[in-house]
């Protein structure tokens, strides 16, 4: 998480994906972030079978914002299909940041 401290401080936005369904989106604005530890995380009861040290978790604001141009492009679908090439051990929903 260290390499990628720069990157949560400067994040402004937030695209969500169905797993199950990639064109399926909503966007949030991130209002704030902060590191939490995994005891933690399961003492709130985050769903995860082999936890790490610690996770940056975001305050979300939900977007009035029309996601269908992304979705039409499946701009999601096609971002998948390239990280699972780049590296094909990478975990489902692992988070990506793009820049403008």
């Amino acid at each position: 998480m260290e390499d990628k401290r720069e990157l949560f401080n400067t994040t402004s936005q937030l695209l969500l994906y169905n797993l199950d369904n990639p064109n399926e989106l909503a966007v949030h604005e991130i209002t704030g972030h902060r590191e939490m530890g995994k005891e933690e995380l399961i003492k709130l009861g985050y769903p995860t079978q082999k936890p790490r040290k610690s996770y940056m978790t975001f305050n979300i604001q939900p977007l009035d914002m029309d996601a269908t141009p992304l979705s039409n492009q499946h701009l999601i679908e096609k971002l998948l299909d390239r990280l699972k090439e780049l590296n094909p051990k990478r975990d489902k929903g692992t988070p990506v940041f793009i820049e403008p």
